[in-house]
């Protein structure tokens, strides 16, 4: 590493100071982001930065058009509009009886989990969702899971008691619960408020599906 690095040129590779007069786009900042790995000497520059090349001046503007960026965030999130459950999506309970899902998401929130007993990742996890779902459940947060099977058999209720599933159970036995989600594997997550919206972006793991499961319940909480 370059010990006598000069810290303007250093910048200026990073984001050449003149284009700060016109606040740069964020694909402008990625742009020169890329620059700094793909670069000659990208580790020297990077250290560089990190060490603290910037002027105070330059840092002050960068973070103004950063924060500009951010406040126009609420904006663009406001014209993105969640999936909703709508329609009636036929699954079939564990007894053979067919139902509509939307009768399992009428509680405030409901996390719906797409498992498969043919999946080892989605075996995997379900300990980890199991205590989720019993601490979830302390907050009135609800927990469905939903099999890709086409019908309730003595193999699947084997693997129910094997892995001490408790969660109440479903089976997306025409795929009607993956096409009303829009998803096509295990394990996936999804978080659904009380309108049916689903209201955060799928997910594989446990630990980010309690940061989506909180948000969404915190804000129902709020309405």
């Amino acid at each position: 590493m370059q010990k006598n690095a000069d810290p303007l040129s250093a910048f200026d590779y990073i984001m050449p100071t003149s284009a700060y007069t016109t606040h740069p786009s964020m694909d402008e900042l990625s742009e020169h982001r890329d620059r700094i790995v793909d670069g000659p000497d990208g580790d020297e520059r990077i250290a560089a930065h990190v060490a603290g090349c910037l002027t105070c001046q330059e840092t002050m503007v960068f973070l103004k058009r950063l924060a500009a960026d951010v406040a126009a965030l609420p904006s663009w999130l406001a014209l993105v509009r969640p999936l909703t459950i709508a329609r009636a999506v036929p699954v079939r309970s564990l007894d053979g009886n067919t139902v509509d899902l939307r009768t399992s998401l009428q509680g405030p929130v409901t996390v719906v989990a797409f498992l498969s007993r043919f999946c080892a990742p989605a075996i995997e996890v379900i300990p980890d969702l199991q205590r989720l779902a019993t601490r979830l459940g302390q907050h009135g947060v609800r927990t469905v899971a939903i099999f890709d099977e086409t019908s309730s058999s003595a193999e699947l209720s084997a693997f129910l008691r094997k892995h001490h599933v408790s969660l109440p159970v479903l089976l997306d036995h025409d795929k009607s619960a993956s096409n009303a989600f829009q998803q096509w594997g295990t394990p996936y997550f999804y978080v659904v408020d009380g309108l049916g919206r689903i209201m955060s972006e799928p997910t594989s793991e446990v630990d980010q599906l309690l940061v989506n499961a909180d948000a969404v319940r915190v804000s129902a909480a709020f309405k």
